[in-house]
């Protein structure tokens, strides 16, 4: 009888740790599927040149998820989709970076600029390549305020002239992706309370505070 009781709870188990699996969404050509969110203090890009520009009291919030391509094959993939409603700010707020997973490690979507930068201010971490769309534009809330990811790129050379660090908006080039995960961080005040992660217009997950 000990046998049958303790077989039951072992199936009984095995079925909630399945039933706690994150729900799989779909878009046209990827499905998502979350698998954590962190918290971690704010710590700007230790990168030679250029700050991320943190603005206020804030914190870093990395969100993972499963990617997957429908097909089942590499294809391209745009990270500018992604964006997180601060639903009490009413804020509309784009990733300041994301990572996907290759192989043994995690690897930056590659770094664009708007506009050039001034010959002084060039960063090869950065590169200006209108030819690829910002489409975090194209999903602009009614009610809610864009917040762009920033950077403060110092400049090369001071010496003949006073130059000041030069503030600049930046998006996302796009990488071919078949099955990955990918990490989202975005910079929220400490004081944040919900909002919702979409990609374009595909809901993905509600994500409380701490």
């Amino acid at each position: 009888m000990k046998r049958i009781v303790h077989y039951s709870l072992f199936i009984i188990s095995i079925g909630l740790i399945h039933s706690q699996k994150a729900e799989i969404k779909y878009d046209d050509d990827f499905s998502f599927q979350f698998v954590m969110k962190k918290n971690e203090n704010f710590n700007p890009f230790n990168k030679t040149g250029f700050h991320v520009i943190p603005g206020e009291s804030f914190e870093k919030l990395k969100v993972r998820f499963k990617v997957n391509s429908n097909s089942g094959k590499r294809i391209n993939f745009d990270p500018n989709k992604f964006y997180l409603l601060d639903d009490n700010r009413k804020q509309r707020l784009r990733p300041v970076e994301l990572r996907y997973k290759y192989w043994q490690g995690y690897y930056s979507f590659p770094f664009l600029l708007h506009v050039p930068l001034e010959k002084d201010y060039e960063m090869s971490s950065f590169s200006y390549s209108p030819e690829i769309n910002d489409t975090f534009k194209n999903y602009y809330k009614i009610g809610y305020k864009d917040i762009p990811s920033q950077v403060c790129f110092d400049p090369k050379s001071t010496i003949f002239k006073k130059q000041k660090a030069k503030p600049v908006s930046y998006y996302y080039g796009k990488a071919k992706l078949k099955s990955t995960k990918i990490n989202i961080h975005f910079l929220i005040p400490k004081d944040f309370k919900s909002g919702r992660l979409f990609y374009g217009n595909l809901f993905l997950e509600k994500i409380e505070a701490n």
